[in-house]
């Protein structure tokens, strides 16, 4: 009896852990999808504002922390969200002129922070 029920809680860990996997797995392809459909070239700035704001709520519904950013004097919009539990980083990138903007975001894994991607606008 005492085995059988040792058996019983390792499948119901084993299984438990490998669905808590797969959700987070399933989570992270639709933030993948989902960023990948807001990228975009030639886009207003009303646009781009629109895309920030969206990803925003849907990362902090998430679990990612608030949004940080940094603006270039070029007028590029550089954010960051991180992720504590997961260990991943989003970063956007985003033009704030009147036209002609690109929309762009990329999940990373652990702590990425703004100054590390000075060089990548």
């Amino acid at each position: 009896m005492r085995t059988s029920l040792c058996v019983r809680a390792s499948l119901l860990m084993v299984t438990t852990a490998l669905l808590g996997g797969h959700v987070h797995a399933s989570q992270a392809d639709t933030l993948g999808t989902q960023m990948a459909a807001m990228a975009g070239n030639a886009l207003t700035r009303a646009e781009c504002e629109q895309r920030m704001q969206s990803l925003s709520g849907l990362l902090e519904r998430a679990g990612y922390s608030s949004m940080r950013m940094v603006t270039y004097t070029d007028g590029t919009l550089l954010a960051r969200w991180y992720h504590a539990g997961s260990h991943q980083t989003v970063l956007v990138f985003s033009g704030q002129r009147a036209t002609g903007n690109v929309f762009s975001g990329s999940e990373y894994a652990g702590l990425v922070r703004l100054n590390e991607f000075l060089g990548e606008r």
